[in-house]
């Protein structure tokens, strides 16, 4: 019985994170069509309104792998001095 728990709960602790992420993402798209719509009145403004949020969305996806790209390239340059200094004190 404990074995079955423990596979039980290791894949609901591995689909957990996951699934929280799509239904977040499955929420704000519906919540933001329906302001959209409450907000605007018709379709054009609506449109509009969803442009702005995804491009928000989109500079924010774009700044942090801006930040991943460069947090890349410290650690690359960073093993290269490691590399470098192991070789020259051989």
């Amino acid at each position: 019985m404990k074995n079955a728990l423990d596979t039980i709960g290791a894949f609901l602790g591995e689909t957990a994170r996951p699934i929280g992420f799509l239904a977040t993402a499955w929420a704000g798209a519906i919540a933001t069509i329906i302001v959209a719509t409450k907000l605007t009145g018709d379709a054009a403004s609506a449109a509009i309104f969803i442009g702005a949020v995804n491009a928000g969305t989109a500079a924010l996806y774009t700044a942090k792998a801006w930040e991943n790209s460069q947090s890349g390239k410290h650690t690359a340059t960073v093993e290269v001095a490691k590399a470098a200094s192991t070789t020259e004190t051989k």
